[in-house]
């Protein structure tokens, strides 16, 4: 499914319910919502807004899959929908454009092959000065990986040192990950389960920012390990990067089971 109404001006709303999608060749459901007039906000639906609402299908064993939203601000609600074994074209869910009002919950993803699960990349701010409390809770993102990619030689030769430097800028942003905040939208993260040891990270925080005390609040979240050291490791934020944010991820659960809470102790330093 292809929608683009870039100059439809007009409010879209999709209901996708209780579907199975199965075994299809480049499936993809890839929306482009249209800019809406501001005379239209401030005077006629200044409450109302595009929707997406996805709950309770089945994306499992489809080729060549990606879910983009992408356009002007949409409210968006993914619910208790599972995606299993799925070949990406690229990742699996990317929200572009305009920043986005969006509630990620309860879905099983698992056992699909991509560079990543989920990417927010808003580069616009909304207009109408809304209150965006978008968040990804309670999901089961685990045993997902990247596509393998065969190492070419000619990686190392190079025609000036611009393409050098490109290509050493490249190779050190992280290429594969299971959640990543790359615009200038912010949102929480908590309460999900998230164990894909074949990706690079888990979080990329490469959340815009020009202030120390922009923060992304990922607590409370499994990630595959009760080691903090370990858990660390597997978020990029601003201690990768100094234009990032800073990932809070303490509190996290330390138990795979029954979630009991961890936290990192303070160092203590003899004099």
């Amino acid at each position: 499914l292809y929608r683009l109404y870039e100059y439809a001006n007009t409010y879209w709303h999709f209901e996708i319910r209780n579907n199975r999608f199965e075994n299809n060749h480049q499936s993809m459901l890839k929306l482009l919502m249209p800019r809406i007039d501001n005379f239209a906000i401030k005077n006629l639906w200044e409450n109302t807004s595009h929707t997406v609402n996805i709950r309770s299908n089945e994306f499992s064993n489809n080729k060549l899959f990606e879910l983009t939203i992408d356009g002007y601000y949409t409210q968006i609600n993914m619910t208790k929908n599972l995606f299993l074994n799925n070949e990406c074209k690229v990742g699996m869910i990317k929200f572009d454009g305009t920043e986005k009002d969006f509630y990620i919950y309860a879905n099983h993803i698992e056992g699909n092959i991509g560079n990543f699960i989920f990417d927010l990349e808003a580069t616009s701010h909304v207009d109408n000065e809304l209150d965006l409390s978008s968040m990804i809770v309670d999901n089961i993102i685990e045993k997902n990986s990247k596509p393998v990619v065969r190492a070419r030689s000619d990686y190392y030769m190079f025609d000036s040192w611009r393409d050098m430097y490109n290509s050493l800028f490249i190779y050190n942003a992280p290429t594969s990950y299971t959640i990543a905040l790359r615009g200038i939208q912010n949102c929480t993260i908590s309460r999900n389960h998230l164990e894909n040891f074949m990706f690079d990270y888990e979080l990329v925080g490469a959340m815009r920012t020009n202030t120390l005390n922009s923060t992304i609040d990922a607590t409370q979240n499994w990630w595959g390990t009760h080691n903090s050291t370990l858990v660390k490791q597997r978020i990029f934020d601003f201690h990768d990067w100094n234009n990032h944010a800073i990932v809070n991820f303490v509190p996290f659960y330390s138990n795979k089971k029954d979630y009991s809470l961890s936290f990192l102790r303070p160092t203590i330093t003899a004099v």
